[in-house]
């Protein structure tokens, strides 16, 4: 699930609430509101203890892509999509 990053602290007690599991697909944002949530002690601690594993996607207009037909003809497909490196969070959340 690519969730918008305003919704992913949403998404996050969503998911804590329902003891989902789930990979969640994040920009590597760490300024965002999200990130303490994923990482509660900041870049010298490890992630989450509900994340089971993190890995780097890549850069999101090589990755994501909107389905054929769906943006008008001549439209700038990147214009649209979000800009940065993504993760893939893979969470157990018991």
């Amino acid at each position: 699930m690519f969730a918008p990053p305003a919704l992913v602290p949403r998404v996050l007690n969503h998911m804590r609430l329902c003891r989902a599991h789930g990979t969640l697909v994040v920009r590597a944002w760490k300024g965002h509101v999200f990130w303490p949530m994923l990482y509660p002690e900041g870049s010298r601690g490890g992630p989450a203890p509900f994340v089971r594993d993190v890995v780097q996607l890549g850069w999101s207009t090589h990755i994501l892509s909107f389905p054929r037909g769906s943006m008008k003809v001549g439209a700038d497909e990147a214009a649209h999509l979000p800009r940065g490196n993504l993760l893939g969070i893979r969470c157990e959340v018991e």
